[in-house]
């Protein structure tokens, strides 16, 4: 059924469904193939044409598909019509890609951005900051029982912003020793010095003394410190509330208020504070809390 568009029409919608990963019966629809010979995935395309028309409006809904071999997320979403944001947000996807042969993906009949009440990836955690406050058109909460729900506010006609959409293609910033390889991930790792289990609130690349330090992307120097676990530090605010730290430095070559190009020289590798050896600490901070720099740049690993 098609209603007049209004601006202040908000409708509640509550599903409740699988999500990616998850097992047991399903509640909507089910996508068997991307052609139009299936009844279901005809009925989508044909839904989305006429959300996208002037002045109708289509109740929020979901369906399912289960990729097959040859899918991949840029297939999955251009054969649906959907943007690539109202796929991956909708699903949790934090990169472009599909991971996992038994997942199950959620397909809504409109176009926007999808925000989890608990935002939980860096991507999450940018969209919370620019559209919490914003009215959302409607919500929907998924899960497949009780103690697995999310409810999920839906900001139609939403997509990404430059920046979202670098963070979620894990090109926002640059290896800020390009070449370099992890020698220590992000996460609970043995502490090197007291052989407890602690945070490692960053990784790690190995370099020579004095290799140089350049900026993962442009920004401002914000801090520069020196501490005795860390050493000398070089901390750039890029925007948005995203930030990144260097530290064990030999050398800073920068000043506080100083504007900086990506892929500058800031500092020299060095071994300040508690450190084993040469090597770079590098940090990337959003709204104050670490996350994984991996989730924002592609850096080899050792293994």
């Amino acid at each position: 059924m098609l209603f007049p568009r209004s601006p202040a029409f908000h409708i509640l919608v509550v599903l409740f469904c699988g999500i990616p990963g998850t097992t047991g019966a399903q509640d909507f629809p089910r996508i068997s193939r991307l052609q139009t010979s299936d009844p279901v995935f005809a009925q989508h395309i044909e839904t989305i044409e006429i959300g996208s028309s002037s002045g109708t409006f289509v109740p929020l809904a979901l369906m399912e598909y289960r990729p097959v071999t040859g899918d991949t997320f840029h297939s999955v979403a251009a054969r649906l019509l959907l943007p690539q944001e109202t796929l991956a947000t909708v699903n949790r996807i934090a990169s472009p890609r599909l991971e996992r042969t038994d997942t199950i993906l959620l397909v809504p009949n409109q176009r926007g951005i999808f925000l989890p009440s608990d935002p939980f990836t860096p991507l999450e955690t940018l969209l919370y900051r620019r559209l919490h406050e914003k009215p959302a058109f409607s919500t929907i909460i998924t899960g497949t029982n009780t103690e697995n729900t999310v409810t999920m506010r839906f900001y139609r006609d939403e997509g990404f912003t430059d920046t979202e959409r670098l963070v979620f293609f894990r090109a926002y910033l640059s290896n800020p020793i390009p070449g370099s390889v992890i020698t220590s991930r992000f996460g609970m790792r043995t502490n090197p010095f007291t052989g407890a289990q602690s945070s490692h609130t960053g990784i790690d690349l190995a370099a020579p003394f004095g290799t140089r330090v350049r900026a993962a992307a442009a920004g401002t120097v914000v801090r520069i410190d020196r501490d005795q676990i860390l050493g000398l530090s070089v901390y750039l605010a890029h925007g948005t509330g995203i930030e990144t730290r260097y530290a064990h430095l030999r050398e800073a070559f920068v000043s506080v208020g100083e504007s900086v190009p990506a892929g500058s020289v800031i500092a020299a590798v060095g071994s300040t504070g508690y450190s084993t050896g040469p090597h770079l600490h590098f940090e990337v901070i959003v709204d104050g809390i670490p996350f994984d720099p991996l989730h924002f740049i592609s850096v080899d690993a050792d293994s």
